[in-house]
């Protein structure tokens, strides 16, 4: 268990998980479509949880791991991939190259992505095939 009696650890490596609160517009990719979760620094799972910390840090996972809503959609990309080096190599090129084109016309002034496509999206920045996440 970790030192703090607060903070969830991963069942798969027992390692103290990093809690965030998940925006309502990146929910649909968060495990159990949860508002709150956690990502392990060790082995990546991003998992529901009950609690969240006001800050999250990330630091922990990664040192140039991004903060607030970045490092939120970060750590539900390698959830949903399920791939570390094609997240890590390709997550400044898909920020900038997809992320930052999309127009704001959801509700709230937010944008949204399907699953189907981020997987179009990764296979175009991608060198190699990305096979589309189940």
């Amino acid at each position: 268990m970790s030192d703090d009696a607060d903070t969830p650890d991963c069942p798969e490596c027992n390692t103290s998980l990093v809690t965030f609160r998940v925006p309502e517009t990146l929910r649909e990719y968060a495990p159990d479509s949860s508002a709150v979760a956690g990502i392990c620094p060790t082995c990546l799972r991003v998992r529901a949880t009950e609690s969240a910390a006001d800050e999250p840090e990330f630091g922990r996972v990664l040192d140039t791991f991004p903060d607030d809503e970045a490092g939120v959609a970060l750590a539900l990309l390698l959830d949903y991939t399920d791939d570390e080096d094609v997240d890590l190599a390709e997550y400044m090129e898909f920020k900038a190259k997809v992320v930052s084109q999309l127009e704001c016309t959801e509700p709230h002034g937010c944008w949204r992505l399907t699953g189907l496509e981020i997987d179009a999206a990764l296979r175009e920045l991608a060198d190699e095939p990305v096979a589309p996440s189940v």
